[in-house]
C-alpha cells in the first residue's frame, strides 16, 4: 500500500513537535511499530510512479512472473481454499458429487465404528481397518478425479467466445441495492481468481482496525496541539469513477488481458444493471479491490498535505490528524480534505464530517470505526460507540424475536437456539474455517476500549428481555450470560459452522 499517514519535516516547525535524523515524528513505538502498519509510515519517501511500485510486488520469490491463468490448477487452489474457509463448494456447485462424500462418510464412520469395538485390536480387525482405509483412499481418488473434470469443464467454458460474467440487481442488508454476480461455478472461480490476481499485483488489502485504532489513541492522547478532521464518503462504491477506474488498469501492463477484459465485463454489466454512468457494484467481493485501488492517489494527496502528522481510511471512512503552527492555523483543515475528494469525483458526507481542536487543558470526543475517542486534558480514553451499543441491542432483540417465531414450531429447540445465539453475543470464539483462525466476540470486537462501562446496560437490557418470556428456567439460564464478563474474562464458546449458521441467521438482515 502507499505510505498514508506520511509525515514530513514540513514548514510548521515552531508547534513543539519532534523529529529523528530521518524526519520521523517521535510517538512511543508500544503500537506504533515501523512494521505493518495500515496506511501508516511516520517518514515521506520519494515519489515513484505507480508502476513502478506495481513491479515490486508483481514476482514472487525467485523472481517468477505471477500466474494469473484461469485454468484447472488455479481453480483448484481456490477450491480447497474456499473450502478451508468453511465454504461448501460442492453443494453450492458439484451436486454430483455427492454420491462419493456420502461412500467417503460411510468409509470414515465404519472406521470409526471398528476402532470402537472392545476387542480392538485384534489382527483381524487391524485387517478390517486397513481394507475400510484402502476403499476409502479409492473413493476419494476417484473423487478427485471428478473434480478435476469439473473444474476442467468451467476453465473451457470461460475459454468459450460468448462467455461473460453478468451481475444482477438484488436487495441486500438494510434495504440496500446489490449486485452479485450470477450464481454458477463459473462466475464464482473467475471472481476469486480475480481478487488473488489484484491481490498478489497490487498488494491490495483492506487496513487493519485494531491498528488504526491504537495509533490514533497514541497520537491525539498527548499535550501536543492538534486537529482532527474525520469524516466519509457519500455513497463510496456507486460514486467510484468507473471510466477512470478502468483507464488505470488497461494501461497497466501487469494486469493480464484476461483479467482487463473480466473486470471490464463486471464494471459494463453493472452500469446497464444499475442504469448509472458511475461506481462499481456492491456484492462483489473484487469491488473491495477495485475501490483500494482507486482510492490510493486520494489516500497519497490526503497524506501529503501540509501539517498531516497522521492519515488513515478503512474503506470510506477517514480520518486525519494536523499538528499545525500559528502561522499555518487557518482553521479550514476539512475543507483541504474535502477540496480532495471532490476533484476525485467523490462526495464528501456532510452528516459525517466534523473538526475537533485538541491540545493543553481542552477537552472533546469523537466516533470512529465503532469506538468513542474522548480527550480531557491530553488523555485518551475509548468506549464503545453508542452506535456500536446500539446495534448490539438490535441483535439482541433479534435473538428474542427469533425464538418467539420459532418456538411454536418446536419449543425445547427454540430454547436451546436463543441460549446459544445469546452466548454467541456475550462471549467470544475462534473462526476455525477463516483463513487465519480468526478471533471474534464482544472481547475481540472492542478490544481497544479502555472503558466498558457501557456493557453493563446491554447486560440489564437482556437481562429485562430474559425476564419477559415467562420462562423462569430460561430466564435463570439467560441471567448467567453477561457481556460484561465476557468481555473482561474473555469467555469463549465453541461453534460449528453449523451452529453459525443458525446462530447469526436471526439478525442477518438487521442494522
Amino acid at each position: 500500500m502507499l505510505p498514508f499517514g506520511t509525515v514530513r519535516k514540513f514548514q510548521c516547525a515552531d508547534n513543539g513537535l519532534r523529529f529523528d535524523r530521518a524526519g520521523r515524528f517521535s510517538i512511543p513505538q508500544t503500537s506504533l511499530s515501523p512494521r505493518r502498519r495500515p496506511f501508516s509510515r511516520y517518514r515521506r519517501e520519494p515519489a515513484a510512479s505507480l508502476e513502478a511500485r506495481l513491479a515490486i510486488g508483481s514476482r514472487q520469490k525467485g523472481g517468477a512472473v505471477l500466474d494469473q491463468t484461469f485454468t484447472t490448477d488455479n481453480f483448484k487452489r481456490i477450491y480447497d481454499l474456499e473450502n478451508r474457509r468453511g465454504v461448501n463448494v460442492e453443494e453450492k456447485f458439484f451436486p454430483t458429487l455427492a454420491p462419493l462424500t456420502e461412500a467417503i462418510r460411510e468409509q470414515t464412520l465404519a472406521i470409526k465404528a471398528v476402532r470402537s469395538l472392545a476387542e480392538f485390536p485384534t489382527p483381524e480387525l487391524y485387517g478390517q481397518v486397513d481394507s475400510l482405509k484402502a476403499k476409502r483412499r479409492s473413493l476419494q481418488s476417484e473423487k478427485n478425479g471428478k473434480i478435476d473434470g469439473l473444474l476442467e469443464e468451467i476453465s473451457q467454458k470461460i475459454r468459450e467466445k460468448g462467455f461473460s460474467l453478468s451481475v444482477y440487481e438484488a436487495e441486500g442488508p438494510g434495504g440496500k441495492k446489490v449486485y452479485p454476480l450470477l450464481e454458477n461455478a463459473e462466475s464464482f472461480f473467475v471472481s476469486k481468481q480475480l481478487q488473488r490476481n489484484l491481490h498478489r499485483l497490487y498488494g491490495v488489502k483492506q487496513s487493519n482496525r485494531h491498528q488504526i485504532v491504537n495509533q490514533l489513541k497514541e497520537i491525539i492522547g498527548n499535550s501536543i496541539p492538534k486537529v482532527v478532521v474525520r469524516t466519509d464518503i457519500s455513497k463510496f462504491y456507486e460514486s467510484i469513477n468507473r471510466v477512470d477506474l478502468m483507464r488505470k488498469i488497461s494501461s497497466d501492463q501487469l494486469v493480464s488481458l484476461s483479467s482487463k477484459n473480466f473486470i471490464k465485463q463486471i464494471l459494463q454489466s453493472y452500469g446497464d444493471a444499475s442504469n448509472s454512468e458511475k461506481g462499481i457494484p456492491r456484492g462483489v467481493g473484487i469491488s473491495a479491490y477495485l475501490s483500494e485501488l482507486f482510492m490510493r492517489s486520494i489516500d497519497r494527496a490526503i497524506s501529503e498535505l501540509d501539517c498531516v502528522i497522521y492519515y488513515a481510511r478503512y474503506v470510506d471512512d477517514m480520518v486525519v490528524v494536523f499538528a499545525p503552527s500559528d502561522a499555518h492555523d487557518d482553521g479550514l483543515f476539512s475543507g483541504r480534505v474535502k477540496d480532495i475528494i471532490e476533484k476525485s469525483g467523490l462526495t464528501q458526507n456532510p452528516d459525517k464530517t466534523d473538526q475537533y481542536k485538541f491540545g493543553p487543558g481542552s477537552n472533546g470526543a469523537f466516533e470512529y470505526l465503532g469506538y468513542n475517542f474522548q480527550v480531557a486534558d491530553s488523555n485518551c480514553s475509548i468506549t464503545i460507540s453508542n452506535k456500536k451499543i446500539s446495534r448490539y441491542k438490535d441483535r439482541i432483540s433479534a435473538c428474542f424475536n427469533r425464538y418467539d417465531a420459532e418456538r411454536r414450531a418446536n419449543e425445547r429447540s427454540a430454547h436451546r437456539r436463543l441460549v446459544t445465539r445469546l452466548r454467541f453475543l456475550t462471549g467470544n470464539t475462534q473462526l476455525s474455517n477463516s483463513k487465519q483462525h480468526a478471533m471474534t466476540g464482544i472481547y475481540f470486537s472492542n478490544s481497544a476500549a479502555t472503558d466498558v462501562t457501557s456493557l453493563g446496560g446491554l447486560d440489564a437490557f437482556m437481562k429485562v428481555k430474559a425476564g419477559q418470556l415467562g420462562s423462569v428456567a430460561l430466564a435463570t439460564r439467560i441471567d448467567d450470560l453477561s457481556f460484561k464478563r465476557g468481555f473482561e474474562e474473555r469467555t469463549f464458546h465453541q461453534f460449528s459452522a453449523r451452529e453459525l449458521k443458525i446462530i447469526v441467521s436471526a439478525w442477518k438482515y438487521a442494522a
